[in-house]
């Protein structure tokens, strides 16, 4: 009987052969990190030379076949999984079979597709350089993610869609440039020479060889021919040949000024504000401190060095930055430079200034405003080679700190204090502290730049600090600096003396410190603006008695009047301090700008009635919804709702504001300020001033939708379904810019080319205009509410109001005319609100560092936060209790070796006794600050230490357990920025 080749000896069907498996005789090998939270640790491996220089224990990554040798950093798509899903990944090791380390050929699966970074439209994807392989391992490593994940960050979704990518017809020379040879090629293809051609070929001589390929019109430009015949005959006789190459069209987004390859002027025209200084303006001079500055950061250029440069707003920092990369581009053809500004808000005018000062060697803009084909073709333009058009110098957000760059020779960090450049979701990197990472692996030298450093950096640059960065616990730095800015009385660290830059090759320090204390005074005022505090609850006691003795000596309607408008005015954001100083400045022909830090209306929403108790809470959150007026939004409306909208800041939920109380149906309150609450009182106060007065913000005109709950009754369903979807309009002297105006890149670039053209006087807006604006014209800068940060619960609020502060009040006095800055406070006494009026940094500092001394706290030691979230608030706490007890299990390890090593030691004679603190201190579980959010319950475990070492061992203690690991359940971030 023959036997039947589809059953096996005992009848079953045969199991068909895995097709991904790999070939018996298959000899290349890759690792391979897949797009997903694999987090398994595996044992440590080292990579071969020429590929990733390590893989940590932590590296999650799995082996793979493939049919040819793979480089690394290559996109892959791979089999995963019993159903072997097709699943990116990125390449992390190369080789044959030693990577198998053992394991059975026959178990090991085969790649599905290596995607291309040549022509292939379907995957654009260029190979991210080594360096960003050994960046994502210390990233997965140091913040506790998995490196699959990480590197998934690295590349962004529009460039593996590869989104706006086509394959484009370009024409080439066939041969070398040969006018004879070229003639012989037309007489043999029966083709006469005219006079005409004859011409265009001299013509097609004269082209750069660089300059090809070209699609095919471009070139008839440059041969001056109208239509395309002659260079038709020119590829019919074999002169010209096509060739094909992968393009991205950029669309929508952000205005950019592309800088294809095919642009015969890089520098493409622009909407002048966002050029500040024109392609054809000669830089200006250096002063002699930022030719200091210059001269001692390149002494470094070949090397991995931090310097810190703290300079004053408007002391010429972004100047010092264009001189150092200027040099660095001219000294070395293939080197390039990343610099990171720390939000889109920045990227306009810094953006413009490089494109003006260095856009002939290439310059790429990468942020989050940008569509996904500008996104896809500012980031394939980083990671082509200068000679097929690539960029040579990259200005981004946070995330440009993944730019594909090669042979970077520079990295630069503007307003390093920034907070954003800490990411809020996996991976929680920071963006600074990362790129001093690629730094050291670029082996090249970092600046980071501030007007108000972050304590951690300060105390990196002081002699002696026991700041313990993430990546310096190398060979300690020289610290190198100017003298501090005169206004400070407190004493100068120890390595400034008699204003000269003194090296102090004794000192301890990690970063080289530089300063820029003085103003430049070429344009702008040389002297910080005047900072004039005023307690504005005291000016409401004083409007109060005023009105009060107003009432007392006028008639009854006149009293009846007074006391109308009495609690109006008590309300008012806007007090006489500040109100006269805009006045006096739109009068002389000034801007404002007015910060107040916090969006919406209104912030708290309760009933009237005290007796009552209601206050209106996120169903979803514990926390108070806000009231928002003008805006846009879709919602039902019937009779008992009216068309006030309210938001919660955390889960993003909104929904109409009810007109009465739900629990008595007494009317509501709401108390607390808000950007929009400051708008609708400019309007009000200063539309006088202006040829075109507006109407009242509540006056419900027929252009736009009825705003208080008297309005709504008068006005028909039809006519509010009219204009339920209109925002109010604003005068044009007047924009508000905050999460809820500025929708979009576009939305911000606009509101600044209209400021910088004078169009608007004044501008609100929240944090997103303290920083890097820099307007001749604006003379004054009010702060409605210094406050706003100083009560919350974080060890951090000091210094981000004091950050805040200085921050704005640098926009003013950068014209001819000098600077006022009005800072309006419930607290003028506090000293971070004086120190700030003082511009002392120096002195703040100094106390500051030493109020987290006392209570230790970062940067004087270090710090991770562990939060479990879940719906069920009894299994959040529990799995918070496991985390924290094998925690304080490996603290008690940790501090039982210490005492013995102490006890050894103590037996010497004359020795020392070591610290007994213990290592690790743990803290919690507790509820966090907002204890749900989402429906998620939230609960903190907090980690301390003298040293970055301690934490990261305990951490891959737990995450070698399996007890940590960053998902939709647990949230680990080292470094924390905010613990709300």
């Amino acid at each position: 009987m023959t036997p039947d080749p589809d059953t096996n000896l005992f009848g079953a069907p045969n199991q068909p052969a895995d097709p991904h498996a790999a070939p018996p005789d298959a000899r290349h090998f890759v690792r391979v990190a897949v797009e997903r939270g694999i987090d398994a640790p595996t044992t440590s491996r080292r990579a071969k030379p020429g590929t990733a220089a390590h893989a940590p224990a932590n590296d999650s990554t799995l082996t793979y076949a493939a049919d040819e040798h793979i480089p690394v950093g290559r996109r892959v798509e791979v089999p995963l999984g019993r159903g072997s899903t097709p699943t990116g990944g990125i390449v992390v090791e190369s080789g044959g079979r030693e990577l198998l380390e053992g394991l059975d050929p026959a178990r090991v699966k085969r790649i599905l597709r290596a995607v291309s970074n040549t022509h292939d439209p379907a995957g654009s994807s260029v190979d991210l350089p080594p360096t960003l392989i050994d960046l994502a391992r210390w990233i997965s490593t140091y913040y506790v993610c998995p490196i699959g994940m990480t590197l998934a960050a690295m590349i962004p979704s529009a460039v593996k869609r590869a989104t706006g990518g086509r394959t484009v017809e370009l024409l080439r020379l066939a041969e070398p440039a040969d006018p004879e040879a070229w003639l012989k090629r037309l007489e043999d293809n029966a083709t006469p020479p005219t006079p005409a051609l004859r011409r265009t070929l001299t013509a097609l001589a004269a082209i750069e060889p660089a300059r090809f390929p070209l699609p095919a019109r471009q070139l008839a430009d440059l041969l001056s021919e109208k239509t395309l015949r002659s260079v038709n005959r020119l590829i019919q006789a074999g002169i010209l040949e096509r060739a094909s190459a992968f393009s991205v069209r950029a669309t929508g987004g952000a205005p950019i000024d592309s800088d294809d390859a095919f642009n015969d002027d890089p520098i493409a025209p622009g909407d002048p504000s966002l050029l500040p200084l024109a392609p054809s303006s000669p830089p200006p001079p250096l002063t002699p401190a930022q030719s200091e500055i210059v001269h001692g950061v390149w002494s470094t250029i070949d090397a991995f060095n931090v310097h810190l440069l703290r300079g004053i707003t408007g002391s010429g920092k972004t100047e010092v930055y264009l001189h150092l990369i200027e040099r660095l581009l001219n000294r070395d053809a293939h080197a390039t430079a990343l610099v990171l500004v720390p939000e889109i808000s920045l990227t306009p005018q810094m953006g413009g200034r490089f494109r003006a000062r260095l856009g002939h060697h290439g310059v790429a803009i990468l942020h989050s405003g940008l569509s996904a084909s500008q996104r896809h073709e500012q980031w394939r333009r980083a990671a082509l080679a200068p000679a097929e058009g690539g960029a040579r110098v990259v200005v981004g957000a946070r995330s440009a700190v993944f730019a594909p760059l090669r042979n970077v020779g520079l990295i630069i960090v503007d307003e390093e204090h920034a907070s954003d450049y800490k990411q809020d979701q996996l991976p929680r990197y920071h963006g600074r502290d990362v790129a001093i990472k690629r730094a050291q692996l670029e082996s090249c030298p970092i600046l980071l730049g501030s007007a108000t450093p972050s304590l951690e950096s300060w105390l990196n640059a002081q002699p002696g600090g026991t700041g313990d960065p993430p990546v310096h616990a190398h060979a300690p730095l020289h610290s190198t600096s100017t003298s501090p800015s005169s206004s400070s009385s407190h004493a100068s660290p120890p390595c400034l003396r008699g204003g000269a830059f003194v090296p102090s090759s004794h000192s301890s320090a990690k970063y080289r410190l530089w300063q820029l204390t003085e103003r430049i005074a070429l344009t702008g005022s040389p002297t910080l603006p005047t900072v004039t505090v005023v307690d504005i609850a005291e000016e409401r006691r004083a409007m109060a008695r005023h009105r009060r003795s107003v009432v007392k000596s006028a008639s009854p309607l006149d009293s009846a009047v007074h006391r109308s408008s009495h609690a109006q005015e008590i309300g008012e954001m806007i007090g006489p301090t500040l109100e006269r100083a805009i006045r006096s400045t739109i009068t002389a022909g000034g801007q404002a700008v007015l910060l107040l830090n916090r969006r919406g209306y209104a912030g708290y929403i309760s009933c009237a009635d005290q007796n009552c108790g209601f206050v209106l809470t996120c169903d979803d959150c514990d926390a108070t919804m806000v009231h928002h007026r003008r805006v846009r939004f879709d919602l039902p409306r019937d009779s008992t709702t009216t068309n006030r909208l309210i938001r919660c800041h955390h889960c993003l939920a909104q929904r109409l504001l009810p007109p009465k109380c739900p629990d008595c149906g007494k009317g509501l309150i709401w108390l607390g300020l808000g950007t929009q609450r400051v708008e609708e009182e400019v309007l009000s106060k200063f539309a006088d001033l202006f040829d075109a007065p507006a109407a009242p913000a509540d006056d419900p005109s027929p252009t736009r939708p009825p705003t208080d709950d008297h309005d709504a009754d008068d006005v028909s369903d039809e006519e509010a379904d009219q204009h339920r979807h209109v925002l109010p309009p604003l005068p044009p002297w007047l924009a508000r810019a905050d999460g809820d105006t500025m929708t979009s890149a576009r939305d911000w670039f606009t509101v600044l080319g209209r400021f910088g053209r004078g169009e608007i006087r004044i501008l609100l807006g929240t944090q997103m205009i303290a920083k890097g604006l820099d307007y001749p014209n604006v003379r004054l800068v009010g702060v409605i509410n210094a406050d706003t940060a100083l009560s919350l619960p974080d060890f951090r609020a000091a210094e981000r109001t004091f950050q805040l502060i200085s921050q704005v009040a640098g926009r003013a006095g950068r014209g001819e005319h000098p600077g006022r800055v009005i800072v309006q406070t419930m607290e003028p006494n506090s000293p971070t609100i004086v120190l700030a009026a003082k511009h002392d940094y120096v002195g703040f500092a100094e106390r500051e560092l030493a109020v987290r001394a006392r209570s230790h706290l970062p940067p004087i030691t270090r710090m991770a936060r562990i939060v479990v979230r879940d719906e069920d608030l009894d299994k959040a706490m529990a799995r918070a209790r496991t985390i924290a007890d094998a925690l304080r299990a490996v603290a008690s390890s940790a501090d039982a070796h210490r005492a013995e090593a102490r006890s050894a030691k103590s037996s010497r004679p004359g020795a020392s006794i070591p610290n007994r603190e213990p290592a690790l201190t743990v803290t919690g579980p507790l509820p966090c600050p907002i204890a749900r959010i989402a429906r998620q319950f939230r609960i903190a475990i907090e980690l301390t230490a003298a040293r970055r070492g301690v934490i990261q061992s305990a951490l891959m203690s737990l995450r070698a357990k399996g007890l940590v690991k960053s998902d939709a359940h647990t949230a680990v971030d080292v470094d924390p920025l905010a613990l709300l």
